[in-house]
């Protein structure tokens, strides 16, 4: 009970500190360490350096949705065309590939199923080329960024 009570204490203490230090600049990727030439980076380094691009961008959009306290924006908010609030998204398909589908006469019911390939600017995912050296960058899951949410209206 008093480990539990020292605990909370604890982290009180460090919330307070928290909320009275001023807020913390992002680091400008001036600022930051030069980046070695890429070519000469191994698998594991080369991934390491796409997850701090990807990690640099994301504390840039956090920062910038400071104002609506989303845990991660470049996820829960979608992009804005230059700067335009309110704006829509274009989306551009490029590839639509049914695989099956199945029907349900009873029901009314059909499941279509297939891959469909979609692609739409983020401005938010955009970085300086010549500081990062990285032209492109990998994101091998749909939970770190926005993607639309495509349903059926009948």
């Amino acid at each position: 009970m008093l480990g539990a009570t020292i605990l909370s204490v604890l982290l009180l203490l460090l919330m307070v500190k928290c909320e009275e230090s001023p807020g913390v600049e992002p680091q400008n990727p001036r600022n930051l360490e030069p980046i070695p030439n890429v070519e000469t980076l191994n698998r594991h380094q080369f991934e390491i350096l796409e997850q701090c691009l990807y990690y640099y961008l994301a504390a840039e959009a956090q920062r910038k949705a400071q104002y609506f306290n989303a845990i991660q924006a470049l996820s829960a908010f979608p992009p804005e065309a230059a700067n335009a609030r309110g704006s829509r998204v274009k989306l551009f398909f490029h590839q639509i590939t049914l695989q099956h589908f199945v029907m349900n006469e009873f029901l009314k019911e059909l499941n279509i199923n297939g891959y469909i390939s979609v692609f739409w600017d983020d401005s938010r995912l955009s970085w300086n080329e010549e500081h990062w050296k990285l032209k492109k960058m990998e994101i091998n899951s749909v939970n770190h960024i926005w993607i639309p949410m495509l349903t059926a209206q009948t």
